[in-house]
């Protein structure tokens, strides 16, 4: 069953259009993703694989993504000089449209050792909902970015669709299943992307 579980997220889901309008106009730069892996939770799941061209989100299948901020951050950047920190995802084929939710990940890990055991979740930092196959999602990761330049370990994120929810009486989205491109990608290439901009004046 979907859970169904209170959190403390408001979330406000804007078009990919409008939020990467508002980030070029701001002057973003764009961190580097280092690593991205999937592992799934179901009972008939191979080994997760570094390499792989695809990673798939969805209620048992958890991307991990690590981009490195510090290389292109001016030196001595401070949480409270973060203006928008955005992550961008193509959606290669989506399977169910639905709802995404980004985490914190909180222990370090290597794609290139990487077992069944994936690395431990934190908290929930963001939501975002796919659509179509062929387009973009987007997610509004700011408090995970200023956390990291705040003395949070950066331990990278995970996209999941096993999502707590608040209560509502309006009927919940589905969760996302969707394959989204890699690093790795060699065919459309639209790799996952994390965009940061500074306030005016930085």
């Amino acid at each position: 069953m979907y859970p169904r579980a209170v959190h403390p997220i408001k979330t406000t889901i804007l078009s990919a259009t409008l939020l990467l309008g508002l980030l070029s106009r701001l002057g973003a730069v764009e961190a580097t993703l280092m690593q991205d892996i999937s592992v799934s939770s179901a009972p008939s799941a191979t080994k997760p694989l570094g390499n792989a061209p695809i990673l798939r989100v969805s209620e048992t299948d958890t991307t991990f993504l690590y981009f490195d901020i510090q290389s292109v951050l001016p030196e001595g950047t401070t949480a409270q000089q973060i203006g928008k920190a955005t992550l961008r995802i193509w959606l290669h084929r989506v399977e169910q449209p639905g709802m995404c939710g980004v985490f914190a990940v909180t222990n370090s890990w290597d794609e290139n050792f990487f077992l069944h055991d994936p690395p431990s979740i934190g908290a929930l930092v963001a939501l975002g909902q796919g659509g179509r196959s062929q387009k973009f999602a987007v997610f509004d990761v700011t408090d995970l970015v200023r956390s990291w330049l705040s003395g949070t370990p950066n331990r990278g994120m995970a996209l999941s669709s096993d999502v707590p929810f608040v209560s509502t009486d309006d009927p919940l989205p589905p969760p996302l299943k969707a394959r989204i491109d890699s690093k790795e990608n060699t065919g459309t290439g639209h790799l996952p992307v994390l965009q940061i901009a500074l306030v005016s004046g930085t």
